[in-house]
């Protein structure tokens, strides 16, 4: 469901939501019933894990860098600012 900033909009996604019943996600039972601060749950190690990967990713273009062709513009077309290819997205 998409809201679009209207009021119309924000009372029919709250009429969706209301509804449906309360959820305990898997980060509120290590937190709540595992005792772990937000540090030791399996979400920071995976965002730690997304992170470090990037910060890779860039180090390793930083010591080689793409090498596009000034002459032709589909050189630079194809890639984005990172040298990577335009479908790949580091979160």
């Amino acid at each position: 469901m998409r809201h679009d900033r209207t009021v119309e909009s924000a009372h029919k996604v709250l009429q969706h939501i209301f509804p449906m019943p309360p959820t305990v996600t898997p980060l509120q039972k290590e937190i709540r019933k595992g005792g772990k601060s937000l540090e030791k749950t399996a979400a920071r190690s995976a965002h730690s894990e997304e992170v470090g990967d990037g910060l890779a990713n860039y180090k390793e273009i930083a010591i080689n860098p793409p090498n596009y062709d000034d002459n032709d513009p589909e050189s630079k077309s194809a890639h984005d600012l990172t040298g990577r290819q335009n479908d790949v997205v580091i979160a």
